[in-house]
């Protein structure tokens, strides 16, 4: 039975069918594959690099783009994903860097 599919009851005279929607993908979330593909990806593009403040915004907006391209066609078989690539680059000058991030998953499976 596909999931698509509903089930139909009928009590006292009313029909109830059952949601057809699914909450959940079919299949987990590749992330060490798509880790790895990252750091490749990152490893390539910026391993002849010198820092630029010039430059930053476009190379950030390129990496996204390449990141979020290389995952596509590793997930693209993956339903109900929503892909996120926030890249952010600065300059080593014994500062720190505080960024937060929120989202939610599931854990169990």
């Amino acid at each position: 039975k596909q999931w698509y599919q509903r089930r139909v009851a009928i009590t006292a005279g009313k029909i109830e069918l059952e949601n057809s929607y699914r909450l959940e993908p079919a299949a987990h979330f590749p992330s060490l594959r798509v880790s790895k593909m990252i750091q490749s990806v990152l490893d390539s593009r910026l391993s002849n690099e010198k820092y630029d403040h010039d430059i930053c915004k476009a190379l950030c907006n390129q990496l996204s783009d390449a990141i979020k391209d290389d995952v596509r066609r590793e997930i693209r078989d993956i339903e109900r994903f929503k892909l996120v690539c926030w890249v952010a680059i600065g300059q080593v000058n014994g500062q720190d860097v505080r960024a937060v991030s929120r989202c939610m998953w599931r854990t169990e499976g």
